[in-house]
């Protein structure tokens, strides 16, 4: 689970960079000389990062993930985890209250 938030975090990092230079570094740093190609350039990079925005969000859905608990204290045998069991369930049906 990490791994997908760490994935969708560079994603959005990456649009932000972008973002920036398209307004920062593209449309503010040049819009007083009105270069011709200006709108085209502005427009690629708004496409691009639309296109990111789909990639950002795709990786934002939910995947299934695969767990595998173990116990703390190393493997248990089958016989001792069966007592255990006795055990449990014993001490659960004492404390339910019985009905007359």
């Amino acid at each position: 689970m990490s791994r997908q938030a760490r994935n969708v975090l560079d994603l959005t990092y990456r649009r932000n960079h972008l973002r920036f230079a398209r307004m920062m570094m593209v449309e503010n740093a040049l819009k007083d000389y009105h270069p011709a190609n200006l709108r085209a350039a502005v427009d690629a990079l708004e496409s691009l990062e639309r296109e990111v925005l789909l990639l950002q969000r795709a990786a934002a859905l939910p995947k299934p993930h695969c767990y595998s608990l173990e116990p703390a204290g190393g493997p248990i045998s089958v016989a001792s985890r069966m007592a255990d069991d006795r055990q449990r369930s014993r001490t659960c049906t004492d404390l339910v209250p019985k009905t007359p």
